[in-house]
């Protein structure tokens, strides 16, 4: 019911708060992104001028690029724009990161809600699937697969970006790493750095050069 002079002016700005040039406002659908396609349908929203916006997994079937764009745009809205954000997501990661307000439905039908932080040290995360081995890792702020427990092996790294990825890599392949043998002759792997990995194993020290060559 509103003059179309006052629809064009609310469109074009709500395109402008959504990232979007103006000229997308005569554009064909067919010529969009998906990533653009949902950031014109939460334009389209923005226009109508509400004080709240629910979104029902707003990130759904995007690339992981697209899927954080969308989140960090919803966060700025929420500021900048004064406006409540409710939406459902499976995106657990940019959730904790950009939410201010979790509200949790556990795996037994238990809900959850507070700030981002109490929530998730209350330990709840982890009993949001009935899997047991994907566990919520709290030093990382995610979901990880707990290997089934392997052969024992020592890792030491010179820092922790190389001992995560190293971790990885022998987790992946039924070894399950400590940080000393206990008193007993575990073998070691000795990450220095991507291309120096040395394993030493009983009187044997070999030096590989790549992950790729020490898992082979």
């Amino acid at each position: 019911g509103l003059p179309k002079e006052e629809v064009e002016k609310r469109a074009k700005k709500a395109l402008q708060m959504v990232g979007l040039k103006e000229k997308y406002y005569k554009q064909s659908p067919f010529e969009l992104s998906g990533g653009q396609k949902r950031r014109v349908a939460i334009a389209g929203v923005l226009a109508m001028q509400p004080s709240v916006l629910i979104l029902d997994e707003p990130t759904a079937f995007l690339d992981v690029v697209s899927r954080i764009e969308m989140m960090e745009l919803l966060h700025q809205i929420a500021v900048n724009e004064n406006k409540a954000v409710l939406l459902s997501t499976h995106d657990v990661e940019q959730a904790l990161s950009l939410s201010d307000k979790l509200w949790v439905m556990t795996n037994e039908k238990e809900m959850r809600c507070g700030t981002v932080e109490d929530v998730v040290l209350s330990g709840c995360m982890d009993h949001l699937f009935e899997h047991q081995t994907i566990r919520f890792d709290l030093n990382k702020g995610g979901y990880l697969s707990h290997h089934k427990k392997g052969k024992d092996v020592v890792l030491m790294a010179t820092d922790s970006i190389l001992y995560y990825w190293a971790q990885n890599a022998l987790q992946r392949n039924g070894f399950q790493c400590c940080s000393n043998d206990g008193g007993y002759s575990l073998p070691c792997l000795e990450v220095q750095s991507s291309h120096v990995l040395i394993w030493k194993e009983e009187n044997k020290t070999v030096t590989y050069h790549s992950f790729e060559e020490l898992l082979s």
